[in-house]
């Protein structure tokens, strides 16, 4: 059985940024795998579409704007 990329997308979420995969283990969240992307030649973090990801990636959001407002008027 094959999954589509849209089914990926849907049930996972693939972390290309390190500061946030960062962010999101240290917000308690365990990560399924760290491989390398062989057509971007960039590493990745998996992680499990849960909404413990979602409530984390709204307050890494919120953080950068926050941030962003405060050194980029």
């Amino acid at each position: 059985m094959q999954i589509s990329n849209d089914e990926l997308k849907e049930r996972f979420f693939f972390c290309f940024s390190r500061p946030l995969a960062d962010f999101l283990e240290k917000r308690g969240l365990s990560y399924i795998i760290k491989a390398t992307d062989k057509k971007a030649d960039r590493v990745y973090t998996l992680f499990d579409k849960t909404p413990a990801l979602e409530s984390a990636l709204a307050d890494w959001a919120k953080a950068k704007e926050e941030w962003r407002a405060k050194w980029f008027y």
